[in-house]
């Protein structure tokens, strides 16, 4: 076999362990990590599992990231984590003026030296006007330029969000037209900054195929995607329904011995269609219950009088709420994942699901859930559900083997694909061939 120290491109040994490939790396990896905003969705739900592993390996995690308020995702394990300027638009509370001049300023000035960075990872990155402005896109940027390794995640469909935000504002300020105004310029902007971000990345992850896909029309290489779904918390269990707390949790919602729970979780935030509700909100046999907190929650609980709203739940209280539940019912249009499915597959709930974004590979019609396209789908796939507990139990046993991997095996993941963007960076002449079958020898293809 080649030396390891200058390997021969076309001939180097694929079927090594990932201890082999990466033994001329730093046991423990110094990491920053930039993420656009600080508002609980699924990049930062994943940031808040993930760190604390990081920090029980012995590496090293810096994290940037707009209103560092710690009340809303405690400490990050202990991770260094360095605030920036922000503003608020609808719910977001995104980064701004982070040139990477910014950036390593603000990181020199908190103690860490960016020559010293083994690897930085910007979550769904993006750049404002000028190629710069936000904060994982900057990072990017700054790291190109100092030739570091990079790591980019694909996690969010940018150009859905962006259109929704659009008519959120043009809704509350009253002004007709805006979207079909800006949705080309803005369209034609965020696909642009899209491919410039991830195509200077070492490695992409996505969470999904619907993701996949995205990026993949951006013309980035299949080579340098991976998959990075999320992990799930082992207390998910449709067993947890027999404990004391969730009987009594139950209880409190007022749901009578012969209603079946429409389970509605996550953030209450324009782009979640969360108006779709008014389909199902009063349909007999059934208690609406909608678990999550958001700048919709007014809105929705006006359109919505007779549901359940129980806040945000955190730990074994949202475990409960998964438990008493016996539909799981999805509205969002702009999913690249959904954790919320896959916690309700852990807790054996059958789903109903928009027949869009993650949800078309994600749920498999007939199996584990239906899909629906239009207000009267809904409503039909919900009776259907309502009133055949055979086929209620069928799909919940279904769903129940598609619980993800657990945040322990979800975080040694994210390293190797830290360790697999630092290999490749130093290997930058290895053949397409070579690196897809690096990829495949280390599990971590889409």
């Amino acid at each position: 076999m080649k030396s390891r120290t200058s390997p021969n491109p076309e001939t180097i040994e694929t079927s090594l362990t990932p201890e082999e490939l990466f033994k001329d790396q730093p046991e423990k990896l110094n990491i920053v990590l930039g993420s656009e905003t600080s508002v609980i969705s699924g990049p930062m739900n994943k940031l808040m599992h993930l760190a604390p592993f990081f920090a029980e390996a012995g590496h090293s995690l810096t994290i940037i990231l707009p209103n560092k308020d710690s009340s809303k995702f405690g400490d990050l394990g202990g991770a260094k984590v360095i605030d920036t300027s922000f503003i608020k638009i609808t719910e977001f509370e995104l980064s701004v003026l982070q040139f990477p001049k910014v950036i390593d300023k603000k990181l020199r000035s908190n103690g860490v030296d960016p020559k010293k960075i083994d690897i930085f990872h910007a979550a769904t990155p993006m750049r404002g006007p000028f190629n710069s402005f936000f904060l994982a896109g900057s990072l990017i940027d700054m790291a190109y330029k100092m030739d570091k390794p990079i790591v980019a995640g694909a996690q969010s469909f940018n150009r859905d969000i962006a259109r929704s935000t659009i008519t959120t504002v043009a809704n509350r300020h009253q002004i007709p037209g805006l979207l079909k105004i800006a949705a080309p310029l803005v369209d034609n902007f965020v696909i642009k900054q899209e491919k410039t971000m991830h195509s200077k990345a070492d490695i992409n992850f996505s969470p999904s195929p619907a993701m996949d896909r995205y990026i993949l029309e951006r013309g980035i290489s299949k080579n340098k995607l991976v998959r990075l779904a999320n992990g799930i918390n082992p207390a998910f269990s449709r067993s947890r329904r027999e404990l004391k707390e969730a009987k009594s949790q139950r209880q409190s919602w007022g749901v009578k011995p012969s209603e079946i729970v429409l389970l509605v979780p996550g953030r209450l935030s324009s782009e979640k269609s969360l108006e779709k509700l008014k389909h199902i909100a009063n349909l007999p046999k059934t208690k609406l219950v909608i678990v999550g907190d958001g700048p919709e929650r007014q809105k929705l609980e006006k359109l919505l009088p007779n549901a359940v709203f129980t806040g945000m739940l955190r730990d074994k209280d949202l475990a409960n709420a998964y438990a008493n539940g016996d539909i799981l019912v999805l509205t969002s249009d702009t999913e690249s994942y959904s954790q919320v499915l896959f916690e309700g597959y852990a807790s054996s709930l059958p789903v109903v699901a928009p027949n869009s974004g993650a949800f078309v590979d994600l749920v498999e019609e007939g199996v584990v859930g239906l899909k629906y396209d239009s207000g009267p789908t809904l409503v039909a796939a919900v009776e259907k559900l309502v009133h055949d507990q055979k086929l209620r139990q069928t799909m919940a046993n279904n769903a129940h083997s598609l619980s993800p991997e657990s945040w322990y095996d979800n975080f040694k993941r994210t390293e190797k694909i830290y360790r697999l963007a630092i290999y490749l960076h130093q290997r930058p002449h290895l053949s397409q061939d070579v690196i897809a079958k690096t990829i495949a020898a280390l599990d971590l293809g889409i």
